[in-house]
This record gives structure tokens, sequence and C-alpha cells, in this order.
């Protein structure tokens, strides 16, 4: 692959990972290297074989608070705020359907941010599969799904933890579940890059 397909195969795949991050999956591997025929891909682990995911939110006397791996309980800093809305909202007002429809079309979402001028839809098989899949599981409209996701990726901090993604996905070419949500904890909640 040239440094251009590399540097695309890392920002689409960080689409799809910090989306599944968002939807509380569990990711088991985010790797660009070539796989059968695919450029890139992001697996996902069976629930338990992750121990980072997102935080534990609570509602409390004093406010909504936040639990992280090894902290005792604190008042929620803005971004974990949006982060805690955002992942009720998925959590408890979307489908099943439609989180797996966002994760599906994640990718070609930050392509569209990166380089809406080679962008060519369902170019990627495997996604436009899993995406059209998702959609006829429930009574999906695509177009609203797009432009959710499209939404989600302009959040700055969301943005700022796709491109943290890419730039170790380049460097390393795979990263485990672990360090992978690490990365993303440490981006999108702590403002620092691991």
């Amino acid at each position: 692959m040239t440094k251009s397909e590399i540097e695309a195969t890392a920002f689409h795949e960080a689409g799809h990972a910090v989306m599944a991050w968002l939807c509380a999956r569990n990711i088991g591997k985010v790797t660009i290297e070539p796989v059968d025929d695919e450029a890139g891909s992001v697996s996902h682990a069976e629930y338990g074989e992750s121990a980072v995911g997102l935080p534990i939110f609570g509602d409390g006397e004093e406010g909504l608070y936040v639990i992280m791996p090894d902290e005792s309980p604190r008042p929620l800093s803005d971004i974990e705020r949006w982060l805690y809305e955002f992942s009720y909202k998925l959590e408890w007002e979307a489908e099943e359907w439609e989180k797996q429809a966002l994760i599906a079309f994640a990718g070609e979402a930050v392509d569209l941010i990166t380089a809406p001028e080679s962008f060519h839809p369902g170019t990627v098989a495997s996604d436009r599969a899993s995406f059209d899949e998702a959609i006829s599981e429930g009574d999906g409209n695509a177009e609203v799904i797009h432009e959710w996701a499209k939404s989600i990726f302009t959040e700055p901090t969301i943005w700022k933890s796709v491109s943290a993604l890419a730039d170790k996905l380049i460097s390393q070419g795979t990263l485990s579940g672990n360090d992978t949500l690490k990365l993303l904890r440490a981006v999108a909640l702590d403002g620092g890059v691991v």
C-alpha cells in the first residue's frame, strides 16, 4: 500500500473502532494490515474480553458522576458529560440495528470527512453488506443513519479520538482491544495521548 492508502485505511478503521466504542462494543483488535481481501479491520471481542471500556456513570445526590477503573467517583468534565449523554442516548434510545448501522457506516463517514473528493459510497463490500443488513433489520432510513454518523464525527473530541487512533495505527499497524480502548479513553476523557 502507498502512504496515502495506509493513511486512508487507518482513518477508515479508526472510524469503525471509535463508533464501536461509543456504542459500548468490546473491541478485540484494530488493524490496518491486510486481511483476506480487506485493507484493514476491527474485530469485536466477546463480552468480558476487553477490560477497559466506557466509564461507569451515575446520578447521585450531588449530580452526575463518573467512576473510572481504579478511581473514586468524581464529577463529570464537559466531555464526560457529552459522552454520557451520547452513550445514554445510544444505549437507551437507539435500537440494535441502528447501532450496527452506525458502526458499519462509520468508516465511510470518516472517508467523507478526510477525502470527500475521492469518496465512492459502498466501495468496501463488507461494510456495505453489514450496513444493508442492519438497515433491513429495522425500519431504517439509510440517509438518517448517514447524517447521524457524520454528525458524531464533527464533535471535536470524537474527531480527535479518530485522529489519534489513526496515527497510532499508522505507526504500529495493529492495536489490541485494550490498547485501543486505553488510547480512546486517554484522548476523549483525559485530554491526553497514551
